[in-house]
Formats: C-alpha cells, structure tokens, sequence
C-alpha cells in the first residue's frame, strides 16, 4: 500500500516488488505452523505464506472460473473469515490449510483446500458470495481424513455450501455448526459448540455430528453475539481432550467443564505442541478460531507418527 493509514489494501497490489502481493490476502486471524519441516515456524497470513527469515513463500492465485465475471482472469485466492491449519489429509504429505473466502463473485474460490508448503488449492469451488464459515473435524469416523465443511451466512447452521472428505468427496447430511470445535470425546472424534447465536438467550451446548448434544451449559453464555464463541476452547487440564470455559450469565465466575467420557487413547496434553499452543493465543487475538496440533488427530492416526514433545 502506498500510506496504510489512507489507502484501501483491496482490489490491487501494494507497490513492493515482492510484498506487494500480500494486499488483499490476509485473513481476520493468522496461524504459525512449521509447514517445510525444519523446525521453524512459518507465518500463515492467509492466502499467503512468510517464511521464518521473513521471506515471502507464496502468495495463493487462481485462474476466475466461468461463471464469473472475467473468466480466465488470474485472481488472488483473497481475504477470508476461517482458516484451518494442520494435517487434514494423511494421504498428503505435511499440513494442509482449509479457508472460506469473501471475495464473491471476483474470488476463485469460496472455499479451498491447500497445501500448506506450496499453496498448491488440491481441491475448492467457486461460490460467488461471501463464504462466511468454514470448519474440519473428525465427524465421520468411516472416512479418512478430517472433514471439511463450510457456511455461506453469519448464522452457523444456515446456507451450507457444503460438506466433505479430506480429499473432496461430497458427503450426505447436515453440516455441523461453523464457528467452534472441540475435542470432547473419548474416541477422537471431533465436536461442534453451538452458542448464543441471538438476542434471546439460547443455552451454549457441545453437538456431535452422529451422537447429537453432548452438554448443555445451563446458566453460561458465550461471547461475539451470533458467533457464540466460548471465553476459551484448549486441552488446560491434560489428556489431550479440550475443556471449555464459559462466562455464568451475570458474569460473576467463569466455568471450566472438562470430558467426563472414558478413553482408552493415551496421549500427553495438547499444549506441549508447539503448533497448538501458539495457535491457543492467537485464539484470543483476533476472530476465534480453533487451535489445531501440528499432526495428525483423528480416530485412524498412526500413533507411530505423533511427533514426541521437544523433538521435530
């Protein structure tokens, strides 16, 4: 940008030669994450990626499809609201970044699945409209892979745009909510909170996707409105299972629940990762986001690949 106090980042480059092209791809939060394996933390900006020396890695582009406005047209992959970094697919080498984009009609896509090392998009499609939301978990144990999904309005359960296996297979069903997860089952499957998405008080609970509700937070609230975020999401007792903590409703206390299914899955706590726990701060820095380990967790994991604490 030529003054970044008096100039829109939107709709061109910025005037340097190599960081010029970072104008448009950042996203509303940031993840660090090593993604070329050398024990470093790389900056994931968004649609672009810093190295730890500073330098520009890639910065995502993509040809407009059709049904766009300038077919054919190279376009930054652009902003968006929910970015997702870590092993979503163990069938590709290293993490993956799963993204919705607001672009609209002039993004390439509405949502994307990359490769983190190289930018490459391995799967996606073109929306045309702001694509609000996007979410991975371990919903659907039958498949490999996490699963994506992702949202086209604010609320979390409205206008899916749809739902999918780690490698892009469309999946039957009804999308989970968008805005949080949670690891709170014994068998690594991932769940969903639902918060206090009006203004009329609705009880925060956890849902899994095959199970249904799980906990209902009676007397909490969560925060950002619609968002319904929780004060916090992270494994702060051990076991690598996240606990939650909630605001009571007149704000006199803040209450910590914590999993009380049994498991037979023996892991050290979550917060010895490096990736997660950066990725816990930056949670409360910017639009919630969900902290994601730097490796592969699900219910198919290869144990033999968890990288042991203090060594990379």
């Amino acid at each position: 940008m030529t003054n970044p106090f008096n100039d829109s980042p939107h709709g061109r480059d910025g005037t340097h030669p190599t960081y010029g092209t970072l104008t448009t791809q950042g996203f509303h939060s940031l993840s660090t994450a090593d993604i070329d394996h050398d024990g470093r933390q790389e900056i994931i900006y968004g649609s672009a990626t810093l190295d730890d020396n500073g330098d520009l890695l890639y910065s995502s582009t993509a040809p407009l499809p059709p049904q766009s406005p300038t077919p054919g047209d190279t376009a930054k992959l652009g902003h968006g609201d929910a970015m997702h970094v870590t092993d979503i697919d163990p069938t590709n080498p290293g993490l993956e970044i799963f993204t919705s984009h607001e672009g609209g009609t002039t993004a390439p896509y509405g949502y994307a699945l990359r490769d983190a090392e190289t930018g490459e998009v391995l799967f996606g499609g073109y929306t045309g409209v702001d694509t609000a939301r996007a979410m991975v978990g371990e919903i659907d144990p039958d498949r490999p892979g996490l699963e994506v999904w992702a949202n086209s309005a604010e609320d979390p359960t409205a206008d899916p745009v749809g739902l999918w296996s780690a490698t892009g297979e469309p999946i039957d069903g009804e999308n989970p909510a968008a805005n949080q997860s949670v690891r709170w089952a014994g068998d690594l499957t991932t769940q969903q909170m639902r918060g206090a998405t009006t203004e009329e008080y609705v009880v925060p609970t956890i849902e899994d996707w095959r199970r249904g509700t799980l906990l209902t937070a009676e007397g909490t609230t969560t925060n950002n409105w619609w968002k319904g975020n929780p004060s916090l999401v992270a494994d702060i007792h051990g076991d690598w299972r996240e606990e939650v903590l909630l605001p009571t409703l007149d704000s006199s206390a803040v209450r910590i629940y914590t999993s009380a299914e049994v498991t037979d899955h023996k892991l050290y706590t979550l917060m010895h990762d490096p990736q997660y726990r950066v990725e816990v701060a930056r949670q409360q820095t910017t639009y919630n986001q969900p902290s994601h380990p730097g490796f592969y967790l699900a219910t198919d994991m290869d144990w033999a690949n968890v990288p042991l604490p203090g060594r990379r």
